[in-house]
């Protein structure tokens, strides 16, 4: 890989709300989480940051984010830790509104000037340091129009920056099924990126629209809903659930990564898995065996990983109380 990332952990939600003051985040991440981070022996962070948080409504810079991110890569450099910067939002795509952009004629002036500014701020950082995450989970109703997206800013980077190191997710939530339809460019600086959050009624248990609905169990490994919890469901529950319900185990969380992995060792580009995690609502015993197969699966295909999220409900480091979770970091580390 250009730039080694082998474990590491996201810190999404990290600079909260703009319209509050960074004491009222719960998900707040500081100097003290970084080395407690580089302690256990994690080697990156994953610094998620939203388009909102960089410049306002009038399109100017928000200071406090800049200095934040200055101070975390600051950090970064100090403990020996890699980041990623990920663009993780930007609502003139407007991914989750159901109202998706991606083809509209100012898409691609807006995209590139994000870029282009934040190449500015940030190319200081040494390329074996610090790697940029195009955009995060790209929903474009075309993928073609991700792939002209994408491959334009790609090469306006490159140019401003010809060592600087890449990373590029597929379309439709980044996840691996899509990869087929990606078309990266062949650059020797350049990563590629899913998302993996399979079983999703395991991984999403009682979260969301739909699953919140359901308050049966739930089981890892084996088939997610058993046929007697199927029958208590609504028949929307029922035929959503049934697309991908297993049996899971390793060799099934390794087939579902395959269209990814296929994708990466044809290309012969480096593969990595941006984000992947398990809510607490799960039974304790059956999200630790998730964690255990999937960091497994992972690391035997050599993909580097970075778990969802540092802290809360998806905690990989924290507990929902602010807690070291040491069995859940035992695991996904040993």
């Amino acid at each position: 890989m250009p730039v080694g990332l082998k474990r590491g952990v996201n810190i999404e939600g990290w600079l909260g709300r703009r319209d509050r003051p960074p004491e009222e985040n719960p998900l707040h991440f500081e100097i003290d989480d970084a080395e407690l981070v580089a302690r256990l022996g994690f080697d990156h962070l994953r610094i998620n940051v939203d388009h909102k948080h960089l410049w306002d409504e009038a399109d100017q810079p928000i200071q406090r984010t800049f200095d934040k991110v200055d101070e975390m890569l600051e950090t970064c450099s100090r403990l020996g830790l890699k980041a990623i910067f990920d663009l993780h939002r930007c609502p003139f795509f407007r991914e989750r509104s159901g109202e998706v952009h991606f083809h509209e004629p100012e898409t691609m002036p807006r995209f590139l000037k994000a870029w282009r500014r934040l190449s500015e701020h940030l190319r200081r950082w040494p390329n074996e340091m610090l790697v940029y995450e195009f955009f995060n989970e790209p929903t474009a109703k075309d993928p073609e129009d991700w792939n002209r997206l994408s491959d334009a800013v790609h090469v306006m980077l490159r140019e401003l920056e010809p060592d600087r190191t890449f990373m590029l997710g597929s379309n439709a939530w980044g996840g691996p099924g899509s990869f087929p339809q990606l078309r990266p460019r062949e650059d020797r600086n350049l990563i590629l990126t899913f998302h993996f959050y399979l079983p999703f009624h395991l991984t999403h248990y009682r979260v969301g629209k739909h699953n919140g609905k359901y308050q049966g169990p739930v089981h890892y490994p084996g088939q997610t809903v058993t046929d007697e919890d199927l029958a208590t469901m609504s028949e929307e529950q029922r035929e959503l659930t049934l697309k991908d319900n297993g049996p899971y185990n390793p060799a099934h969380l390794r087939e579902k990564m395959s269209p990814a992995i296929d994708v990466a060792r044809k290309l012969d580009m480096p593969l990595y898995c941006g984000e992947w995690g398990c809510y607490d609502t799960v039974p304790r015993a059956d999200r630790l065996r998730w964690h255990a197969d999937m960091v497994a699966v992972l690391e035997k295909e050599n993909i580097g990983w970075a778990g969802y999220a540092y802290r809360n409900h998806w905690g990989f480091v924290l507990d929902k109380e602010g807690k070291l979770d040491e069995e859940m970091v035992k695991v996904i580390l040993s």
